[in-house]
């Protein structure tokens, strides 16, 4: 079967690029309560489609509109690796190119770019981590300790990649409504944003959206 066009109109100023679906809802919940304005989530459906994504929003008519464009990639396995797939894409798109995260650059459009944690000294490869450093101090989390201390010692579960998801999934089981995704929980105040870790993104969104 062939693939579908993929097509996003563009309806704001300002471009926030992100990943998925599930990071969309979240960072849209995350604007929505920092009272920051003016900004279109649009995800990419996977960082391996971020190249030819950015090239057709760069193609669109209604570019000539945007003033500012974010982009916003989990560290995963290497801070470096993912800036590196920002760069290329911004690169392929003719665009300016950051030299380095959360640095803009460039005039009609600004750009500039995120890696998730955006703090390089603090441990974690992705969203989530972040998210778990926002409910640290909830009491379900010595629960979440207690559970992921048994399937260790049982041998269970063994994909440290994935730890931060699990972990986080295990944590919002123990909301009222128990089995929200990720975007789905901040939106209703699950996940707390206006913890002091979600402070450096709201500060670069802040920063990149000013005239």
């Amino acid at each position: 079967m062939p693939r579908r066009p993929w097509n996003v109109e563009i309806t704001a100023d300002c471009l926030l690029i992100v990943e998925g679906p599930d990071d969309k809802r979240f960072f849209e919940a995350l604007l929505n309560r920092s009272g920051i304005s003016g900004f279109q989530v649009v995800h990419v459906a996977g960082v391996d489609n971020l190249r030819g994504r950015v090239r057709a929003l760069k193609s669109q008519d209604e570019f000539k509109r945007v003033v500012a464009i974010g982009i916003v990639c989990d560290a995963d396995d290497s801070r470096e690796a993912a800036f590196r797939k920002i760069c290329r894409a911004l690169r392929a798109a003719n665009l300016p190119v950051p030299p380095s995260p959360q640095t803009i650059v460039g005039e009609r459009p600004r750009v500039s770019a995120m890696i998730i944690p955006p703090d390089e000294d603090r441990a974690g490869r992705m969203l989530e981590d972040l998210c778990l450093v926002a409910v640290a101090d909830d009491p379900a989390m010595n629960c979440v300790d207690e559970y992921f201390k048994c399937l260790e010692d049982q041998n269970v579960f063994q994909r440290e990649g994935a730890i931060p998801k699990a972990r986080l999934h295990a944590f919002l089981a123990s909301r009222e409504r128990p089995g929200l995704r990720l975007g789905e929980a901040a939106e209703k105040n699950d996940i707390p944003l206006e913890n002091p870790v979600f402070k450096p993104v709201t500060d670069f969104l802040r920063q990149l959206s000013a005239n």
